[in-house]
Parts: structure tokens; C-alpha cells; sequence
């Protein structure tokens, strides 16, 4: 009688075990409660991640930061049809050194190319944005294309998505509360029940309008002033 180990699809997501550690690389989310939310201790490092939020502009970025502070080698970052041209000087004040992020916009073809990016051996980890509807396909193909060129892949769609299913092993919900971040862990690793926690923002300059995006006022006059 053969003897078939189901490791690799627990590991993987694709089953669930009640009350169960995964055995999966990890890295830290730089935010302690959610390290300590999370089944696995981190974020996955090989894994697709879904970023659920009606705020995509800044809260998505406000949580991967973090991470991407503690973990920085020889591989690229990369940024995936961002909502706003990202801060250079943000990112160095950050600790990222900008030269080190691929920034791409990839329009319709955006499954296409996050499915080369993650297959790649150059990429570390990439947070994308896409508001179409991904079928389960897609999102299956993303997932194995992590696991093939151990990248990490965080994407970002809208909260409407939550009603569709989605083979992601790890989903989550983000939302502003006050000056915290507000997570809501949909769907883990090992774990059936959803969590809720905050976390303090650590990027004020991530939210705040690019220079071209703010208010000035006009200069006075002499006689405006007297």
C-alpha cells in the first residue's frame, strides 16, 4: 500500500488543518500583533497575499513597508501599477533604496506580467494593484508562479472582492482607524477563524498628496498685506 504526504498541500493552502502550524519560509510583517495574528509568525515569503481595501492609494503600502525594511538583498522590490508615482525620498528616508524597486505599469496585461515577475529569480517580493475581476485561474496561476520563483506577491483589490472565492492561502482586510491600522485576517494557513486587530502607522509621508496634488496658496501683493 502506497503512502501519499499531504505536507505540500497544507503548506501550499490548499488544505486546511485545524489548529496547525504551517511549515512555510516566512518573513516578519514588522508589525509585532500581526506577526503574532498570523499562523505562520509572518508574512508568507513564497505565497500570493490578498490585499482587501476600499483605500488602496495609501494603506496598502503603509503595510508592507514594514516588511520590506527588515528584508533587503541582492533581489529587486516591485511596485505594480501604483495609485500615485511613489516618493523617492520616502522611500530612502524608509530605508529602501529606490534603485532596488521595478516599477511598472502593466495596464491589461497586469496577470500576465505579475505571473513573469513572480517566476523570475530577481524578485523578492512585489505589491500590486489591479481592480479588474481575476478569475480563479488567474489567481491559481499567480499562486504557483510564487511558489516557482519563490517570490512573495501582495495584491491589492477592491473589498468587494471578499465575496469571491480565491485559492490566495492568505487574505486579508484593510482599513483606516483613526491614526491605526485596522486588519481583519479573512483567511489563513492553518486557521479557520477570521482575527481583527490594529497597528500604528509607521509612514505618515506614504498617505500624504505628492507635491503636485497639494493646495498652495497665492503669493500677497504689497497692497493685499497693507
Amino acid at each position: 500500500m502506497s503512502v501519499t504526504s499531504l505536507r505540500s498541500l497544507f503548506d501550499a493552502g490548499r488544505l486546511w488543518q485545524g489548529a496547525s502550524t504551517p511549515d512555510i519560509p516566512v518573513r516578519t510583517t514588522g508589525f509585532q500583533p500581526l506577526d503574532s495574528a498570523l499562523s505562520a509568525g509572518g508574512w508568507p515569503a513564497h505565497l500570493l497575499i490578498e490585499i482587501l481595501t476600499d483605500q488602496p492609494e495609501s494603506l496598502p503600502i503603509q503595510c508592507v513597508l514594514p516588511s520590506w525594511q527588515q528584508y533587503q538583498d541582492t533581489r529587486w522590490l516591485g511596485l505594480i501599477n501604483p495609485p500615485a508615482m511613489p516618493s523617492a525620498e520616502g522611500l530612502q528616508q524608509a530605508g529602501i533604496p529606490p534603485e532596488k524597486i521595478d516599477l511598472v505599469n502593466a495596464g491589461t496585461d497586469t496577470p500576465w506580467a505579475l505571473e513573469q515577475l513572480c517566476r523570475s529569480p530577481v524578485m523578492c517580493s512585489v505589491l500590486a494593484w489591479h481592480d479588474e475581476t481575476l478569475s480563479h485561474t488567474q489567481l491559481r496561476r499567480l499562486q504557483l508562479a510564487c511558489q516557482q520563483g519563490e517570490t512573495q506577491l501582495f495584491l491589492v483589490r477592491e473589498s468587494n472582492a471578499q465575496r469571491q472565492p480565491s485559492p490566495a492561502p492568505l487574505r486579508i482586510q484593510l482599513a483606516q482607524s483613526a491614526t491605526d491600522l485596522a486588519i481583519q485576517i479573512l483567511k489563513q494557513p492553518g486557521r479557520h477563524t477570521q482575527q481583527q486587530l490594529t497597528v500604528a502607522l509607521t509612514h505618515p509621508w506614504s498617505h500624504t498628496p505628492p507635491p503636485r496634488s497639494r493646495r498652495t496658496s497665492q503669493p500677497q501683493t504689497i497692497q493685499q498685506r497693507h
